[in-house]
Order: structure tokens, then sequence, then C-alpha cells
């Protein structure tokens, strides 16, 4: 058999694999937990981000280094101060500082919003410590600025001695955990402003002295390497090791991913959330109403009910569903006229406390009354 021959049945397969394979729907296979070999030495987290969910977890709670992502409570709290748009001119010894830079000089006029850009995307210590001292007048003061923040977050075994994320000799060891630094994330993300920055590749910023236009480049390489990576911060010290915090979302399901001291984050980061999204499926939330009857005013034996102007579905999983809640808002009474369809209340839908939903009620009239 000549090699045209054998190249003509391969071209034949391929095209018939082709057809085979298309013709079906692409499915979701579910992965076992015990496939997973997370390397993660220091601890590792898998979260959903809207309800706070813990899907994975491995040495959640061990104390370590968390180098620089460190930066996302920076940033949390550098977007959250007034006038981010506002130029101002660097502190000259704050940008004296070793490691990763944004390449501030001393007279460069800049932005929060761009130190901000400077601390996701390049890791830029001299951004953090520049927006530090312009926000508490100095390094330590704002320092206690995060341990409060820490605090009123509910992150129990995490202590901040740098706003960069840097080691530190001091008794009071700059440290978090996989699981502190995933609720810390979980909360900087509902900011629109923080999950803009972390998500871009790369910025184009204009700063300097005089001003001058600059590229910078996010190391984060989920962005390009995994299908809905939106986040969110690279790490690393000697003491800390590769310490990755990610995220991705693919439709309506947010997950957050944390790997502590891990030689192998941007594959295990990956590994966890095609974990994390293979466990979820799209379900309808509850959307049976008729035992919910409200009142026309003056009218003491008429009512009306209710039903949901649409169904609501969401990635979930089956636990989820069975444990939803549900908060119905409607008046106490309704004057006539009312209508077939009209919107008279609505209905919100929590998981463990957290939000997922709502719905319009329409009024649904029984003509038989």
């Amino acid at each position: 058999m000549n090699i045209f021959s054998v190249l003509k049945k391969f071209i034949k397969f391929s095209f018939i694999f082709s057809i085979v394979f298309f013709a079906f729907p692409l499915c979701v296979f579910s992965i076992d937990e015990n496939q997973l070999n997370i390397n993660a030495q220091n601890g590792a987290i898998l979260i959903n981000a809207t309800t706070g969910d813990v899907i994975y977890e491995k040495d959640a709670d061990r104390i370590a280094p968390m180098a620089s992502t460190t930066k996302i409570m920076t940033t949390l709290l550098a977007l959250e101060q007034d006038n981010i748009d506002e130029p101002f001119v660097v502190d000259s010894h704050a940008i004296k500082i070793e490691g990763s830079s944004m390449g501030l000089k001393e007279g460069d006029c800049v932005t929060i919003r761009d130190l901000c850009y400077g601390m996701m995307l390049p890791s830029g210590n001299d951004a953090a410590n520049v927006v530090a001292t312009k926000i508490a007048g100095s390094i330590d003061g704002f320092v206690k600025m995060m341990n409060l923040r820490a605090q009123e977050l509910g992150l129990k075994n995490t202590n901040f001695c740098t706003p960069s994320g840097l080691d530190t000799s001091e008794k009071n060891e700059h440290h978090s955990t996989a699981r502190d630094m995933a609720l810390l994330t979980q909360k900087a993300m509902e900011n629109s402003n923080f999950c803009e920055i972390c998500s871009q590749s790369y910025k184009k910023l204009t700063f300097g002295n005089p001003p001058t236009n600059r590229v910078i480049r996010n190391h984060n390489r989920l962005l390009k390497e995994f299908d809905g990576a939106c986040g969110v911060k690279t790490g690393f010290t000697k003491k800390a090791g590769r310490c990755l915090v990610a995220a991705a979302q693919r439709e309506d399901l947010k997950l957050i991913s944390v790997v502590l001291k891990d030689p192998d984050d941007w594959n295990d980061s990956k590994a966890l959330f095609e974990y994390g999204f293979s466990k979820y499926s799209l379900q309808e939330l509850p959307s049976d109403f008729s035992d919910i009857k409200l009142n026309i005013a003056g009218e003491y034996d008429k009512t009306f009910g209710v039903k949901p102007e649409k169904s609501l579905k969401i990635h979930a999983t089956s636990e989820m569903i069975n444990n939803v809640k549900m908060k119905i808002k409607t008046d106490p009474f309704y004057f006539l006229p009312v209508e077939q369809g009209d919107i008279v209340g609505e209905v919100e839908y929590f998981w463990n406390d957290k939000f997922i939903g709502k719905v319009s009620l329409c009024a649904d009239i029984d003509d038989s009354q």
C-alpha cells in the first residue's frame, strides 16, 4: 500500500470522526476528587465565589506566608478610597524597595488606579508601598488598616506585616491560609474595579514625569491558558514558594482557587477548576408558589395567586437546590384592578445566607372566584 492510499484512508477516517464528534452535544465529565493530585505544600482550596461553598480543600487552614497574593488586600483597600483617578506625586522613599516593580521613579505622577494595575499585573512592590503611604501616611499605618480589615472579614489566621507580601523576619510573621485568602478574594471580587483590573492580560497606562505611555503585563498565565480565567494574583518568595490565587467563570458560575507553596501551581489550579465546574449542572430553582394567596383591599372573601414571571436556572449542585431558601416579598393587600400577569412582588433565593438570584412574581387570577 503506497503512502497516498494511507493518506486517503486517514483523511476519510478523520472526516467520519469529525461528523460523529460534532453530531453529539459536548458533555461535562464528572471528575472524582481522588483523581486530583494537588501539590500545594501549604494548603489549597476551591470555593464557589457566589455562595462561599467549599468544593475542595487540602490543609486549607495551615498557616503560611502568601507572598504577593497579599496585594489582593492592598488593592481592595486602595480601590475603596475616594478620588482613585486623582494624580499625585509618589513618595520618594516608598519606591525604594526590592523585588518586582512597575517602574516608578522619584517625582513620578500617578493615580491610585494606576498603582492598582501596577500591583495586580506586574506585582509592583513599589506600587504597594506608594499606595500604603498615600492612604495611611506610612507603611505601618497601612498595615494596621490591613489587619483591621482582615478581622472585619473574619480572616482568623491572617496577619499582615507589609503591603507588598515580601518576607519579613518579624516575630509576628506575615502569614495567612488558603481558606482566608479565598474569603478575602471573594470579598475583593464584589468590587467591580478590582474584577476589571485583575482580569487584564496587559494594560496601557500613562504615568511618570513627564507622563509617558507604558504597557504593563500580567504575570497570571491562566488568563491566556484556561477558558474562563478572570484573575486574580500570583506570588513568589523563597520562603512562601509559588503561590496562586485564581478565579474562573463559566456562564453564571464563578470559582476561586488558592494554592500555597505549589511547584505546579498553574496545572493544579486548572485541575481544581475543571473539577469544580464538573460538580455543577444547570438546575431550575423552586418555582411552585401555588400555596401563596394575596389579599384584595376591601374584598375579604377574594384572593389571587402568584406565579414567577419566568423560571430561573443556575449552575448548582443537587445539595444546593435541595437547600435553597426563599424570601417572598409582597404587599399586605392590593387594590383593584389586579389583572393577570401584573407584577405583584418578587422572590429572592438564598444558599447559606448568600443571595443567588431573584424573580418577579406575577398575579395569577382564578376566574372562578
